[in-house]
């Protein structure tokens, strides 16, 4: 099975480097703060963080009429998803 969409969520600032996918899916960036590096009381917190961060993504992406988008639309659709959260996460204190 080949995904239609493919998005990576690795967080650049750890230094690791996101996967490569050559297929012919649209691809898209949500960068998220890793949370396996947390310890402690702050890994709950972390993880509970990050998959916030996703959800609200997920839902929004979900929603579009994606059987209708063209793939540069949807790119861009999931470009302004994953902007728009960011931003709200930011003016909320919550870690993107």
């Amino acid at each position: 099975m080949i995904p239609d969409v493919v998005i990576t969520v690795c967080d650049d600032a750890t230094g690791e480097a996101c996967p490569l996918f050559l297929g012919r899916a649209v691809k898209a960036h949500w960068g998220v703060l890793d949370p396996s590096r947390a310890e402690g009381s702050e890994a709950e917190v972390a993880f509970a963080g990050t998959f916030g961060a996703l959800h609200r993504r997920i839902e929004t992406m979900v929603a579009l009429p994606l059987d209708r988008m063209s793939d540069d639309a949807l790119r861009q659709a999931l470009e302004e998803i994953h902007q728009r959260a960011s931003r709200e996460e930011i003016r909320q204190g919550d870690t993107p």
